[in-house]
Parts: C-alpha cells; structure tokens; sequence
C-alpha cells in the first residue's frame, strides 16, 4: 500500500476514534468535578491506549514495506496518543484548570508529534549496524541466562542475600519518611514519649538497614567465591581435554587471560549488576510508593523529569561514544609512534631524525587533544544541560510544595520526607534504565569463556580399548597430515610405516622433514587429515586416553619440568609410587649418582620449570619419569642433544635393557642411529629410504649424500669434546665440509715453528675455558669455510652464535696498531669496527679463542632476526622500507670505512634484519681486509656481487666496488633478483663491459 495513502488512513482513522471515544466518555467527564480530575485523567490514558493499539493494529494490516517507514510510524502513534494525557496530567497537576477544547488538543498533539518525530529522525537517523546491535543484544541475553543458570548451586547464599537486600531497602526507605513526622512533631507542642517513639523507630531502622546491607553483602560474596571457583575448575578441566592444535592457535596470554581475569568478571558483572537492579528497584517502587502518599501531584511532576532526562542522555550518548572511539584510535596511533621511535631508537639517533619523530609524536598528540577537548567538552555541556533540568525540577517541586504547605495539603515534614526521596529517585531511576544494558555489556567476559568451554576438540579421547596385554606393534597407513596454523601445506604425504615390537628403529632427515610430527601423531596429540595408525591393529583413538599413555610414552628435546621436587616429577602424573622404583627409574637414566650429590637429593626443589638444573640434568630427570612407566611403546626426540658422552652411553645402555618394547628414535648422532634395526629416510614428509645403516650405506642413495650433512655435523658439544681433544686438522674440516688443501711441506715445517706443542697447549685449555661459559645448541648454518651454532652464556643468559672456522695456511696474521699481539685477520678486523663509539648496524664481537685448528668467534645473537635474503623471499618490500634498510647498511659500510676495513662481501645473507624493528646487522667479516689506497689484485667475496671488471681479473679499489655491491643490493631489494646472475658468461666472455663500470 502506498505509503502516502497508509498516513491519511491513519489520520482518519484517529480522527474519527476520537469523536467516538469522546462520545462514549460523555458521561465520565460530566462527572468531572465530582472526581476532582481523576475521572478525566483516568479516561484520557485510557483513551490513548485504545488509540495506540487500534492505530497500530491498522499499521500492521496495511502491510507497509520498509522498517524505516514503519518505525517512523510507530514513532508517531505513539507520540501523538500520549503527548496529550502527558501534557493534561501537567496541568491539571500544577494548575488545576480544565482541559483544551477536545479537537484543538487532538490537532496540537498531532503537529508536536510530527515535529517531535522530524526532530527524532535528524539526530538519531537509521544506521545500518541497528540489526546487528540487535543480534548482539540478543547474544548477550542468551549469554546472561547462561551465567544465571550456573549459579543455581549457590542458589541458598542468592536467596539469603535477596531477602536480606529487600530487608535493608525497605529499612532504609522509612528513614526519610520519619525525618519529616520528627519535624512535624518539634514544630508542634509534642510529647516526649511521642518523640523518643519517633527516635527509637528511626535508630532501629538505621539498624537494620546497615546490618542487613552487610548480611547482603556477604552472602553475594560467598556466591561469588563459589561460582569463581566452580567456573574455574570447570573452564581449567575443559582446557586439559583440548588439542595441541588448540593451544598452537590460541595464545597463552588469551588463555590465562580467560582464566583469571575474564571468568572473576563473569561472576562479578553478572553478580553485583542483579544485586544493584534489584536493590534499585525495590528501592525506586518503595519510594514512589511513599511519595505518592505524601503528594501525588509533587510526584507526577517529579515523573515528567524522566523523558527529558531520557533523551538528552540519548543524545548524549550517541555523540559521546563515537567521539571516544575515535579517542582510543588517536591514542593508539600515539602509542605507535611512541614505540616506533623508542624500539628503533638507534636509528633514529643515527640518522638524526630525533626532529622528524618529535614532529610526528606532537602532531598526533595534538590529534588526540583536540579530540579530548571536543569530548569533553560534549561532556561537559550535557551535565550543564542535566544538571539544569535537575535544578529546574527541584525549584518547581520546592515553589509548589512551598504552595500546598500555605493552603494546608501538605505539612512540612511531609516536604521534607519528600524532597530527601526526590534527591534519591532520579539517581535511581537513571540506574534502572541503564543497569540492563550494563548487565548485557558486561557479560562480554562470560561470552569470552564460554567460547572455549564451548569448543569440541577435534582430537576425540572418547576410547574404551585397555587390553591386558600390549606387543606394540604400530603402523601408519597412507597418513596425510597438515598442522593447524599451516592447513594449506601438507608435513606428511600418503605416509605408511611399521614399527616393529622389540625394534628400535631411527627416523633421519633434514629439519622439517616431518619426524617431529610422526611422534605427535603418536601420542595423538593431532588427528591425521587422512589415513589411519593402528596400534596392535586397532586405531590409536580407539585406545582409552589414560591407558594409552601409560603404555606409550616419550621424551623430547627440550623437556619439561614442574615446579616442585626431583621425586614428584620423575613420579609425574604416579601418585603412591615407592622411592625404589623412583631410584631404579633414575640408575637407568644415569641420573641417580647426580640427585643424591644436591642438597637435599630427591627431595631438592628443582625451581619454576626446572631453572635449577642443567640441561642434562632436567634431560635426564625426563627420561626417568618416562622409564619408570615402564611403557610398551618409547618416543626418543634428540634426547642426547644435551648429554655428554659418558650420560649418553648410559642411557643407550638402559634402552638397551628394554628389548621388548618399541623403539622410536629421532637423533643426529651418527653413534645412536647406528645402532637401530631399521633407519626411515624422511624428507618432505615422504619416506625416500629404509633399511639398516651397512644397507643404506650399501645403496648410496639419498641416505649416503646426505650422511655427512645429517651426521658429521654434529652438534656444538661433540665439536667442543673434539676440540678439547685435539683432533687432526683433515678430520675437523671433513666434520665442517670445508675444502681442505694440504699444505706444502715448507709451510707445514714453517707452521710447526711458529706453533709449537706448548702453545698449542695453552690455545686448547684457552678454549676449553671459553666453551665453559656457554651452553650451545645444535648447528644453526654455516658458509663455504665456517659453521655457526647458537649458544647462551650461563651468566646472564645473553643470547650468542659460535663461528668456527677452520684455519688454512693462507690465513694471515697482523698486529693492531697499540697491540703486541698477533690476531688472525678476520678478530683483527672486528677488533677495529667494534671498539667504542660502536656502530648499531654492525654485529658485536663478544669474545674469541683458536685452537691449532680452529679460529673460534663469540658473536652476539640479536633477535628476532632472519637474514635480509630470507627475509626478502617472504616479505612483499616497500620502497620506504627499504629505504629504511640501506640507510642503515651504508651507515654500517661507512663505519668500516671509517675504521679501516674493508667488508669485501656486502650482500643480503651477510646482512641480518630484526622483523620488529627492521634495524640490520652487517656479519661475516671473514672476506674481509684491510682498507688501503693501492689496487686490490684479488677479490674474495661473492663474485655475483663485485663490480665486472673485476670478474674479468682486473685490479679494483675499495670504495667503488662496496659502492657497487649496495647499488646491487638495493636492486635485489626493490626488484627481488639480482642484477648479474650469469658470472660464467662474463667470465667466457659473451657479455662486454668497461673496465671503469664501478667507478
């Protein structure tokens, strides 16, 4: 129906009930004097009812389409059938004359109402986020019963505290009604017991208002107590039951987070929001309800404050919550610029743009001001308005109360009685209005929590299977498997494989390969994609989840301890196991000789996640916890990583010992994988050999090229013990694959002169009390002649890498100006470029030692850091960015220069990048020279990165070949490839140059 027809329907409509209402109301208003108004009163509410409903019932049947256009509608029915009882009730209240002419009233509440709907539109018009505050609205009132509902075991401490709640409201809402009967009484000529009457009435209601108040009080909280806690163990026990998946994807803040903080404001916003609405509303019907008694006039004028207060709130509202979003904004962008300027402070010092960032930091400060000021002042304006409207109400209520005391309708203790309710009950009826939307608000923090009590993990442990007897037998059929935070890239692919019970058998790859994840798979930790593993023939989540890992446990790299003693976490998750069995646990893992050397033996504390022990130490306890278990089915994940060789021997001999179960071995140690019946070849999640060590070896295969990469780089403390040891050069540099050339028998007879025994003696005992001080880790990488592996130093726990690099005849040694000693080139060169005043964007040189074989750098190990060709791999650069970066690595290339060095071999993987604070850092001085003024004859970095003359074998200068390699490297970072990549046909000669191309 069209909408201009709907609107002269309804008018008519209302027109015409109007006449007849007034009809059948013929007789009622006749009998209006008699009444004294409230016939009248009464007849025009309920004249408005029959109104509203009737025109309502016809905007409904006429079917208007649009909700914009029935809401206004709707607006303006309601507007115009009660804007005239509204105003009548006024008069008559404070005047006591007789209503308009009937039709005039009905044509002036017909135009305020179109008026007041117009105004309406304009400030608040339609916003298309109304239904989905709606849905939220409805979310939040599902997620309110839901929190009721779990406090029905505490309902005994709810109803207590409801009853003393209505006890100390209706206690306190006689105090004012007798305040005013005490005055009455002392302006007359009173009795004393009439008085002390009055006085003890008043105290005992002061006293049971106070003493029910605190009963009310303490009972909340003891409900609160218990739902907290009940809540807590609940949410705690459902985030045991989820999978490692979950807690991959959820961080552990969030978590503990919803743990502490949300679940105490579920029980606090829920609880205290239901104790303050029903204290305020039988406190506001209470007071109403006096307040009529003492003058229903005073009250429905007090009432008429609440519409008005209503809207300018509204209004308020809108603008002021908007205004303080995009306060938080402007504070957040504060904030960033203050972190960015703070995290990045060495540059901003280095490039010297402490102005620009001061510039930028005031600029948004101000941003933020001015909005501070434009809220606030919205703010300030409102109480303005609300504090007048208050004021308005007050000096209305005081003047006509003033009258009714001078024509005798009211005495002044009733006055009294009702000004001191009146101050109270526009306080109580803005909470009553608002403390719902509140309630709805704040149960935010419930939704937070009962999202992850909601949650289904997607690893059921539902299994009932626990058989007597268990052999261990496990196979893996056509598995395929992605991790949840990577679903778009597959770790293992159509993966089959048999372990056999009473084998031990080896899986071996590169990192990544997908070993890790066959023993999470195992101890069912994820749940394949696809494919099945059968243990004994029946699938893994057949097994009950208690029974299948007491039979099948494992024990990884980096174990964890709890805190508490070194008892309780080898008896981890055993409580009433003997001390015998503990101790036998301990012997076999080579642990026992160690605890009872502490203080207190297996009664030691062994600190917050075991930071009291060593990490051979905490090793070894891990791999007692999981003996004494005496499993079917054990998972060894670089278990010896942090043994030395006398513990490793010990724990092999304790495996050894168990030759029932079923051995699954990760390992890098060529000695541990010997040892297995069967080695699984795994690279990209696929098996590319099997077999024993002497048949792999047999087959040259893949398992043969990669022995050397897998085996004899081995880890940091095998090289140290080797060191230590004095092993032969040759052996050394096969261990680091490097190039070896043997030297010529003059240099090796010159070598012996100058190195004798004694000195090599001291060199060894030198680095062997360097390597004390560091706890170092597997090999993090390495170059044509170097390897690196990551360390920490015991001390302070400073973060390091350990450069080892082989010595080669060739290498020179010089001595600094001031300096007696002789340094090999590569320390010198870092001597030079790190002492004081430093360079930020060169990496810091921590310490130092050689050995007869080995020159052995301590560097400092920024992070989190990647390397600038990794980083531009997987990082889409801006030109502002990398702008940013080769600012910095022409700083740390001027620094050099400064210095006297030469870095020989500037490019993206010899350059580190912080991925928080993209400050860099120059490494690897080890092509490095020293910077002089004649040609240099031999270049001896990267050749894709030198100048083309001299891949041609032309003589060069220092500064235009590093003033080449950053215009190369700022073309790889803006274009993501090198300039020159084919070195061979520049040196064949297909691509032609000039000699001076650098310069």
């Amino acid at each position: 129906m069209d909408k201009r027809l709907v609107a002269a329907l309804a008018v008519f409509t209302d027109l015409v009930l109007v006449c007849v209402l007034d009809l059948a109301g013929t007789h009622l208003r006749g009998e209006v004097r008699s009444w004294a108004g409230g016939a009248e009163l009464l007849w025009q509410w309920t004249e408005a009812v029959l109104r509203c409903s009737l025109l309502c019932s016809l905007l409904h049947w006429s079917d208007v389409t649009g909700p914009v256009m029935m809401k206004m509608m709707k607006r303006w029915i309601l507007a115009h059938c009660f804007i005239c009882p509204v105003y009548e009730t006024g008069r008559l209240t404070l005047f006591g004359s007789w209503p308009l002419e009937k039709f005039s009233l009905w044509l002036l509440g017909s135009v305020a109402a179109a008026l007041g709907c117009l105004f309406w539109e304009t400030l608040f018009p339609e916003s298309n986020g109304e239904s989905s505050s709606k849905e939220i609205k409805q979310k939040a009132r599902v997620l309110f019963m839901r929190v009721i509902r779990l406090y029905k075991p505490d309902y005994l401490y709810l109803i207590g505290a409801s009853g003393f709640l209505a006890l100390a409201v209706l206690c306190e809402m006689f105090i004012p009604l007798y305040t005013g009967k005490l005055i009455d009484i002392l302006q007359t000529k009173y009795s004393w017991d009439q008085f002390l009457s009055t006085i003890m009435l008043m105290t005992f209601f002061s006293f049971g208002s106070s003493f029910s108040a605190g009963c009310r009080g303490g009972l909340f909280l003891c409900a609160i107590g218990s739902f907290i806690c009940r809540v807590k163990h609940k949410f705690f026990s459902c985030l045991l039951k989820h999978d490692i998946g979950f807690f991959e994807t959820t961080k552990t803040g969030d978590i503990t987070s919803r743990l502490s903080t949300d679940t105490t404001l579920m029980a606090q916003a829920v609880a205290l929001n239901v104790n303050v609405l029903l204290r305020t509303f039988i406190k506001t019907m209470g007071m109403l309800y006096l307040m009529f008694s003492l003058s229903w006039k005073l009250t429905i004028l007090t009432l008429l404050e609440t519409p008005l207060t209503g809207l300018i709130q509204n209004i308020y509202d809108t603008h002021y919550q908007r205004l303080s979003q995009k306060v938080q904004d402007s504070i957040a962008r504060v904030n960033d610029a203050a972190g960015e300027a703070v995290s990045g402070i060495r540059t901003v010092k280095s490039f010297n743009a402490k102005q620009r960032e001061k510039c930028r930091y005031d600029e948004r400060l101000m941003d933020t001001h001015s909005l501070k000021t434009r809220r606030d002042s919205i703010r300030g304006f409102y109480l303005l308005v609300r504090r007048l409207t208050e004021l308005g109400v007050k000096v209305a209520v005081l003047y006509y109360g003033h009258l009714f005391i001078k024509y005798g309708q009211m005495t002044t203790g009733h006055m009294v009685s009702f000004i001191l309710y009146h101050s109270d009950l526009g306080d109580s009826i803005r909470t009553l209005i608002y403390i719902f939307g509140d309630m709805l608000n704040s149960v935010s923090a419930a939704g937070k929590v009962f999202e992850y009590l909601d949650r289904k993990p997607e690893v059921r442990s539902d299994g009932t299977l626990e058989p007597e007897e268990l052999k261990g037998h496990i196979s893996f059929q056509n598995v395929t498997f992605s991790y949840p935070t990577r679903p778009d890239r597959s770790v293992l692919q159509d993966f089959s494989l048999e372990l056999k019970p009473g084998k031990m058998t080896a899986l071996v790859g590169i990192s990544g390969g997908g070993k890790t994840t066959c023993v999470s798979l195992l101890q069912r930790f994820y749940q394949p994609q696809h494919g099945q593993i059968l243990l004994d023939g029946r699938p893994l989540q057949d097994y009950q989840h208690k029974y299948l890992h007491s039979k099948l446990v494992a024990v990884g790299q980096e174990p964890v301890l709890f805190s508490g003693t070194v008892r309780e976490n080898i008896a981890y998750g055993l409580p009433g196991i003997s001390l015998t069995r503990i101790e036998e646990a301990a012997r076999k893992a080579n642990a026992h000789e160690f605890i009872c050397q502490l203080q207190k033996g297996y009664d030691t504390d062994v600190g917050e996640r075991g930071s009291l022990l060593g990490s051979s130490q905490k090793q070894r306890i891990a791999i007692a916890r999981a003996l004494i278990r005496q499993p079917q089915v054990i998972l060894l994940d670089e278990i010896t990583s942090f043994l030395d060789t006398e513990s490793e021997q010990a724990v092999q001999q304790a495996l050894a010992n168990c030759p029932n179960q079923t051995l699954l071995v990760i390992a890098h140690r060529l000695k541990t994988i010997e040892k297995a019946d069967q080695i699984i070849v795994i690279d990209q999640g696929m098996i590319r050999e099997q077999g024993s060590h002497q048949e792999l070896m047999k087959k040259e295969g893949y398992y043969y090229k990669l022995k050397e990469k897998l085996f004899d780089e081995n880890n940091s403390q095998e090289a140290i013990s080797s060191i230590t040891k004095n092993e032969n050069k040759p052996n050394f540099r096969k261990r680091l694959s490097v190039p070896h050339k043997e030297p010529q028998p003059e240099e090796k007879t010159k070598k012996r002169r100058r190195r004798p025994k004694e000195e090599n003696k001291v060199k060894i005992e030198n680095a062997a009390n360097v390597f004390s001080r560091y706890i170092l880790d597997g090999m993090l990488g390495g170059g044509s002649f170097s390897a690196v592996y990551p360390g920490v130093r015991k001390s302070d726990g400073k973060k390091v890498v350990v450069k080892f690099t082989p010595k080669r005849p060739e290498d020179q040694y010089i001595t600094l100006p001031g300096d007696v000693h002789r340094l090999p080139l590569e320390v010198a060169l870092m001597e030079l470029v790190c002492k004081p005043p430093q360079c930020p964007f060169v990496i810091e040189l921590v310490e130092w030692c050689e050995t007869p074989s080995f020159i052995i750098l301590v560097l400092e190990r920024p992070e989190p850091c990647v390397d600038l060709f990794e980083y531009r791999q997987t990082v889409n650069m801006s030109e502002s960015l990398a702008r940013t970066i080769m600012q910095q690595v022409i700083q740390a290339a001027r620094h050099c220069r400064d210095r006297g060095v030469f870095h020989q071999d500037i490019k993206s993987k010899n350059i580190l990048v912080n991925t928080q604070t993209f400050e860099v850092k120059l490494i690897d001085f080890g092509c490095g020279d020293l910077l002089k003024d004649t040609p240099y004859k031999e270049y001896n970095g990267t050749m894709v990165f030198c100048p083309p003359e001299l891949v041609m074998e032309g003589e060069f200068k220092a500064e235009p070949a590093t003033v080449w390699g950053l215009g190369l490297l700022l073309y790889n970072l803006l274009c993501g490839h090198k300039v020159l990549q084919r070195v061979k046909e520049i040196v064949e000669g297909h691509l032609d140059f000039p000699d001076d191309l650098s310069e």
